[in-house]
């Protein structure tokens, strides 16, 4: 699929640093108490498969853009223990019922 100007505009920007992050949002979350790993993986899925814009990638043949939007999008929900050090820093949201 061609690109639309705002997506040529950033593959056109990607190609001048490629990989720059600038773009990117990171986002931090604490969860406190258990976490049901496979619920959070099939609420992510479900984000995902409703948003094409989270299932598109930018291609180039022969240095000409283009898009591509998968079906479905495979990935792992890691889980990784944090240092106190680092969990006491963190800003925590929390949930209540």
């Amino acid at each position: 699929l061609p690109l639309s100007f705002a997506q040529e505009r950033l593959w056109f920007l990607d190609q001048l640093e490629p990989g720059n992050p600038i773009y990117n949002i990171p986002v931090v979350i604490r969860i406190t108490g258990d976490l049901n790993v496979n619920v959070l993986h099939q609420s992510l899925q479900t984000i995902i498969q409703r948003h094409e814009a989270l299932r598109t990638v930018f291609k180039s043949d022969n240095g000409q853009p283009s898009i591509e939007i998968f079906s479905s999008m495979d990935f792992e929900v890691g889980e990784a223990e944090l240092p106190n050090k680092l969990l006491r820093t963190t800003p925590s949201f929390h949930h209540q019922e």
